[in-house]
């Protein structure tokens, strides 16, 4: 099971990055152009995103394990390609859920553009646990996610609310303040 494989691996990191250029891996040196990653509990990792880059960036990403994603743009505007339902331009001010069948995607950064994101991600296991008996008010091809279909996707996106926006900066300061930027 998916838990299995999580104890198999490391399970404290979630991302694989590299560059869309073809120059490899940077197993895991991401700080250096913003990315930060926080393992909270097995199966729940918070990112964060946090650069201004001074030439265009375009990175590859991968991810270890299948993971809902909830994400959160403060800043900036983001060419997102994914297999699977595909986000509208990521852009400042806009929040999502989405969960694809493939966990990989590449992102493009225009230079000189402040990038601020903030995500969640979740296994499957995790997310079940978390809803348990609630699930039934969740939309109907999220349902079928947490059910192990292995055909379904789900993706919502949505203007973030000035509450959502308010534990967003709360999270990003906090989280930068315990973890330095490297």
């Amino acid at each position: 099971t998916e838990e299995i494989k999580m104890q198999g691996s490391d399970s404290s990191r979630l991302f694989y990055f590299s560059s869309a250029s073809g120059s490899g891996e940077n197993n895991g040196e991401s700080a250096s152009w913003g990315h930060r990653e926080i393992c909270i509990r097995p199966g729940l990792w918070m990112s964060m995103i946090n650069f201004t880059p001074s030439d265009p960036v375009c990175l590859e990403y991968e991810k270890q394990f299948p993971v809902i994603d909830f994400g959160f743009v403060v800043s900036g505007n983001v060419r997102h390609k994914v297999s699977g339902p595909e986000p509208p331009r990521v852009r400042s001010g806009v929040s999502g859920v989405r969960f694809g069948k493939t966990q990989s995607g590449s992102f493009a950064v225009p230079a000189d553009q402040e990038l601020q994101i903030l995500h969640l991600h979740m296994t499957l296991p995790f997310l079940r646990e978390t809803v348990k008996d609630e699930a039934g008010v969740l939309p109907g091809n999220l349902q079928a996610v947490l059910k192990g279909d292995s055909q379904a996707e789900f993706l919502r996106t949505g203007p973030m609310t000035p509450d959502i926006q308010s534990v967003v900066y709360q999270l990003l300061n906090t989280s930068s303040n315990a973890c330095p930027w490297h």
